[in-house]
C-alpha cells in the first residue's frame, strides 16, 4: 500500500521514484527491479521509499489511482456525459483523455501490471452506471454488466494504446458501439 503523504518533500521524493521507475522499466523486465535499484536511481534514500510505499507496485498503483482522479474529473464534465444516454458518445471521452497522455498506460503495458487497472475500471463504469442511471437491471445483473462494460473498455483502451492510438477517439467509441451493442454508431 502507499502512504497518502502530501507534503512537498514527498510529493516530490514520490515524483523522483516514480521518474526512475520510468526509466528501469525501459532497462529490464519490471518483476526484475529491486527497491535498491529503484532508489539508487530516484537518488533517494530506502527509508523515503519506505515512508512513501510498502512495494515497488505500490508506485504504479498510486499513480494510476491520481490518474484516475483526473480522468473521472475529466470525463464527468464531458459534454458527452451530460446528455447522460447510453449511447456510443459515453466512450469518447474515455479515449479523448488517454489520447494524448497515455505514458501512464504504456508504462502498465511495459510492466505487464493490466490487472492493476481493473479495479479503476470497475469503479469507473460503476460510477457512471450509478451517476446516470443508465440501466434498470437487478443487482446481480447490474454486477455482471458492470464487469462486462468495464472489460471492453479497459481492453480496446490498453490494445488501442499499444497499437499507436491510430484511430480517433470516435473511430473507437464507433467500433465500440457496432461490435459490442451491435448498434451503428452515429456522428
Amino acid at each position: 500500500m502507499y502512504h497518502k503523504n502530501q507534503d512537498i518533500r514527498s510529493i516530490r521524493s514520490k515524483e523522483w521514484i516514480y521518474q526512475a521507475m520510468c526509466q528501469l522499466v525501459e532497462e529490464k523486465d519490471f518483476n526484475s527491479i529491486t527497491i535498491t535499484e529503484l532508489i539508487k536511481k530516484a537518488g533517494v534514500g530506502r527509508s523515503t521509499f519506505y515512508r512513501n510505499y510498502d512495494v515497488i507496485d505500490d508506485v504504479l498503483i498510486e499513480k494510476l489511482e491520481r490518474k484516475f482522479e483526473e480522468f473521472y474529473d475529466f470525463v464527468f464534465t464531458s459534454k458527452e456525459m451530460m446528455e447522460s444516454d447510453l449511447s456510443p458518445k459515453l466512450f469518447i471521452p474515455v479515449f479523448e483523455f488517454w489520447k494524448d497522455d497515455s505514458h501512464l498506460i504504456e508504462m502498465v503495458i511495459k510492466a505487464d501490471k493490466r490487472a492493476l487497472m481493473h479495479k479503476l475500471f470497475i469503479n469507473y463504469v460503476s460510477t457512471i452506471i450509478r451517476e446516470y442511471n443508465l440501466v434498470d437491471l437487478s443487482p446481480e445483473e447490474l454486477t455482471y454488466s458492470t464487469v462486462i462494460l468495464a472489460g471492453i473498455v479497459e481492453s480496446v483502451l490498453l490494445k488501442w494504446v499499444e497499437s499507436g492510438k491510430k484511430e480517433t477517439p470516435t473511430q473507437i467509441a464507433n467500433i465500440i458501439a457496432e461490435t459490442t451493442f451491435n448498434n451503428k454508431a452515429h456522428q
